[in-house]
């Protein structure tokens, strides 16, 4: 029977492994940068990881919506969607790129798969390397996409850093602009 600490040790071994473009992730951070509105979606976990996100983006001081809540505004032509998408398939997620697409908005794409419908349409797209639920050669021991997630939440911890210095944005700031009814 496998213990904490081993199974502890498992996930954090599997969390070094995917490594992404410098360039592409670059450019996302570019993206996210210049948005006037940032959208953000996924879903199931991924969903959960985008708003995460999100929390982060508006703590920055950025404007921000994760696009399945009710008070989420309309794209427009100055604004960024990112999906995370592990398989890059999901027709909900192609409809939403092809809905802001057609406004003319940014799109970029967080997904484990070179090649899917979402990659087809979308130019920024940062790969991981990591499993999906869908994923034929398994290399994780986690089971259902865990990989996925816990890597595209580990690199946009780091989108984070990066955005809080490239903002000039400190601590200071974004506890100004935590929430303050919770």
């Amino acid at each position: 029977m496998i213990k904490i600490n081993e199974a502890k040790k498992i996930v954090l071994s599997e969390m070094n492994q995917p490594v992404v473009d410098e360039a592409k992730f670059d450019e996302l951070l570019i993206k996210l940068g210049r948005a006037a509105n940032i959208f953000v979606v996924g879903h199931g976990r991924s969903g959960l990881v985008a708003k995460m996100f999100a929390n982060r983006l508006l703590q920055l001081g950025l404007s921000v919506h994760a696009i399945d809540e009710i008070t989420c505004p309309p794209v427009k032509k100055t604004d960024l969607l990112l999906i995370l998408s592990g398989s890059g398939s999901s027709l909900a997620l192609v409809d939403a790129a092809e809905i802001a697409l057609n406004e003319k908005a940014e799109v970029a794409l967080i997904t484990a798969e070179d090649v899917s419908r979402l990659t087809a349409v979308i130019k920024t797209v940062v790969v991981l390397r990591a499993d999906t639920k869908h994923s034929i050669h398994k290399v994780s021991k986690q089971p259902m996409g865990a990989m996925f997630e816990q890597s595209s939440f580990l690199l946009l911890e780091a989108c984070v850093l990066c955005l809080q210095e490239r903002l000039a944005r400190d601590e200071v700031f974004m506890e100004k602009h935590h929430a303050n009814i919770e």
